[in-house]
């Protein structure tokens, strides 16, 4: 077959950008600018590429292609939309958006309720360091979660000396005469255990 405008076959495909605008996202030449796309002005001048940047396509639509010459004068091209070819990557950047948005936000609110329970033990514990009476807590199995000063005063301990300890073995462990004090015979212990 010549390789002139006027030639025509069964098998001939011209591949020009086209003059008209054929989708609402095909981006085209002015009217009666008749040249061939990327892939087919390449590919006749015997070069093999790949095109991932994007091109017009015949139809005017921005495609993304491959192409290249058999050892035998054969050609062989493909091309594929550039929306269908990227909708994988344009799902997984909304992913990763979506994925760093929810960080960002939990980020935020980490810090805040970090900031309102700082508030908390500074309120706690100008309570309890200004109340004149002796204040210590326990949790539910008798060990020292805190003091105030005035409690450093009357039991004769620091703060440091106590936290983390049992209670009843530091001050419960015996009775007034001095004779060893069981768990159940401590009305501190009871009160832990039974409320």
């Amino acid at each position: 077959i010549p390789n002139h405008p006027d030639s025509s076959a069964i098998l001939t495909l011209r591949l020009n950008v086209p003059g008209i605008k054929s989708s609402p996202k095909s981006v085209t030449y002015p009217p009666g600018e008749n040249q061939l796309n990327r892939m087919a002005t390449a590919a006749t001048r015997g070069v093999s590429g790949v095109d991932v940047d994007g091109y017009l396509d015949e139809r005017g639509v921005m495609v993304v292609g491959a192409w290249t010459w058999m050892p035998d004068g054969f050609g062989i091209a493909t091309e594929i939309d550039s929306s269908e070819a990227f909708k994988a990557l344009s799902n997984l950047r909304t992913l990763f958006f979506l994925l760093y948005m929810l960080l960002a936000t939990a980020t935020v609110l980490g810090l805040v309720l970090r900031r309102k329970e700082m508030q908390a033990e500074e309120s706690r514990q100008l309570i309890l360091n200004s109340a004149g009476e002796g204040i210590y807590g326990l949790d539910v199995n008798g060990i020292v979660t805190f003091t105030n000063p005035s409690a450093e005063k009357m039991l004769l301990y620091t703060t440091k000396e106590i936290v983390g300890k049992p209670a009843r073995a530091m001050f419960y462990h015996t009775k007034p005469d001095g004779t060893p004090q069981s768990e159940n015979e401590c009305p501190i212990y009871a009160t832990v255990k039974d409320g």
